[in-house]
């Protein structure tokens, strides 16, 4: 008789064995020096009723913070603005390799706020209303946003996904991500995700497809260290980019704008 640990399991040999054809082709185009730049020619397709391939998804990339607000501050003082913005356009680059059309709410270090505003009050829920207003142009993308947790008490660690109301596919997409972090980086994670509440208003306010995506705590000292390298900011991205193929490749299905029955298809890599 099966246990009941066999369907996890096989969940998790699919997460890797996607991270691994995922890496392949990463590796291949960085050694030929071809991951920065561009939309991408090849990547994720969606099969149709006629049997054509059309490229379809689209991804709204949302660092968290930025400019005046810094939001958390780790226990070696980084702001978390930083690390959300470095990990978000490593993210953008694996995205972009994949053949996904990005967008982010800012590449750079400032509020997304409106010009002219004062007090930091005003120009937070400036930047909130801007960020929703470029998901709300683009109701076909899938939005992940970016962010760090911290604790009073510093022994909570790992990474946790919470989804949006709007969309019933982000509950989904965000176990995958989960799943992802699990298999491929935090094997001792036993974090479940959640549902955003009124107070997190992008989960709130958008329709789309939305997971804020919290990477790990900056008040736990060993994951901050790690959350600060480089190196690990990029195992971050690529676990997050694997949880996300592997929940499209999983039957997860997006519209485009023209109409398409996305129903008729099938998802592959």
């Amino acid at each position: 008789m099966r246990g009941r640990s066999g369907r996890p399991r096989r969940r998790q040999n699919r997460i890797a064995g996607v991270a691994a054809i995922l890496l392949g082709m990463l590796i291949f185009f960085f050694a030929a020096g071809q991951l920065r730049g561009g939309t991408g020619d090849g990547g994720f397709f969606r099969r149709t009723g006629a049997g054509d391939f059309v490229q379809t998804q689209t991804v709204i990339l949302d660092p968290g913070h930025g400019g005046a607000d810094g939001g958390a501050v780790g226990v070696n003082g980084t702001a978390e603005k930083e690390l959300n913005l470095a990990i978000a356009l490593k993210l953008r680059d694996m995205l972009t390799l994949q053949g996904f059309t990005v967008y982010m709410t800012r590449e750079t270090d400032k509020m997304t706020c409106d010009p002219g505003l004062t007090g930091i009050a005003a120009r937070k829920r400036s930047d909130m209303h801007n960020r929703l207003a470029l998901m709300e142009e683009h109701p076909e993308a899938i939005v992940l946003s970016i962010h760090q947790n911290q604790f009073e008490q510093s022994r909570y660690h790992g990474a946790q996904m919470f989804y949006g109301r709007g969309n019933p596919l982000s509950a989904q997409l965000a176990q995958s991500i989960q799943d992802a972090f699990v298999s491929l980086l935090q094997p001792e994670n036993e974090r479940q995700i959640k549902q955003g509440e009124e107070n997190l208003y992008l989960l709130w306010q958008a329709e789309n497809p939305i997971v804020l995506i919290e990477c790990g705590f900056l008040s736990n000292p060993e994951e901050c260290e790690k959350l600060c390298s480089d190196e690990y900011q990029s195992q971050v991205a690529f676990t997050i980019l694997a949880g996300l193929m592997d929940g499209l490749s999983g039957g997860m299905s997006f519209c485009t704008e023209n109409g398409m029955d996305c129903t008729a298809g099938e998802t592959v890599l």
